[in-house]
């Protein structure tokens, strides 16, 4: 029998993971069946939930500061002030890194992540360090492209609001993995504020890094190359261009031996 400990846990991630999609419903990312949600036990995931495609599993972690974590606690019990600083890079780098290497066996759907707020406000990603804005993209491109992570979700409960989605579906993680992806970086529109030009960079499996300039048409609807890198053509890439539909982009892949398109789908 679960200890209260426990029990008030799985209360709060209940509590935390039905805000979260409530506000996702309301986005239509994906119809999440809120009576549907479960409390699981290890080794599954912390929270189970239905959809119209079946079931998700989520695993939930708060990027908090542990001194401000500490703080806010001891307010609770002697009603103090929790003012001082804390760190906004090292929290938001460990919720994902921490979970990277997590294993789960015999699910039936996919595996998910929700990264939460809470203790502490999100900053603006143009105040986080350059370094951790990097460490931050391959990190989550491991884990989707070549982990077993279908989506990951930042979400901040004060205001309720999902900051970012990353990852594909669960079909087009599969099909990347095996044509030996391990990350795809998509340039945001505002870096080094250049629209006309956004930087494809890819890692494969076998460790080659490289990267491609993308040039937009007149209405920044559709970037494209004039020609293929050699790493990538020795990686089986023909082609490579990309949509936009704000908020959203799509870059297509046209591989040699395939006849359907390979498609990365990036929430900016």
């Amino acid at each position: 029998m679960a200890s209260n400990k426990e029990q008030e846990k799985a209360r709060r991630e209940r509590l935390i993971f039905a805000e979260f999609a409530t506000v996702a419903n309301e986005l239509a990312e994906t119809a999440f069946d809120v009576v549907s949600i479960k409390s699981e036990t290890p080794p599954f995931p912390d929270i189970s939930c239905k959809s119209a495609k079946g079931r998700h599993y989520f695993e939930l972690t708060e990027i908090t500061d542990k001194d401000l974590a500490r703080r806010v606690s001891a307010s609770l019990e002697d009603g103090c002030s929790t003012a001082g600083a804390y760190s906004q890079d090292d929290p938001l780098l460990k919720a994902f890194s921490s979970k990277e290497q997590a294993h789960y066996v015999n699910l039936d759907g996919p595996l998910e992540l929700l990264a939460y707020y809470d203790k502490q406000s999100p900053p603006p990603l143009s105040l986080l360090m350059d370094s951790t804005r990097a460490c931050l993209y391959w990190v989550t491109q491991r884990m989707t492209v070549s982990g077993p992570w279908t989506r990951l979700w930042i979400y901040c409960r004060w205001p309720k609001s999902i900051l970012a989605v990353l990852g594909n579906s669960d079909a087009d993680s599969q099909v990347l993995k095996q044509l030996g992806f391990d990350a795809v970086i998509w340039q945001q529109g505002d870096d080094f504020g250049r629209a006309n030009t956004r930087r494809l960079t890819l890692r494969f499996s076998d460790g080659v890094v490289t990267h491609c300039e993308l040039v937009a048409n007149a209405a920044q609807s559709r970037y494209a190359i004039d020609i293929v890198p050699p790493e990538w053509k020795q990686h089986g890439i023909e082609d490579v261009w990309a949509m936009i539909q704000p908020p959203r982009s799509t870059i297509y892949f046209r591989m040699q031996n395939r006849n359907e398109l390979v498609k990365v789908t990036k929430n900016y």
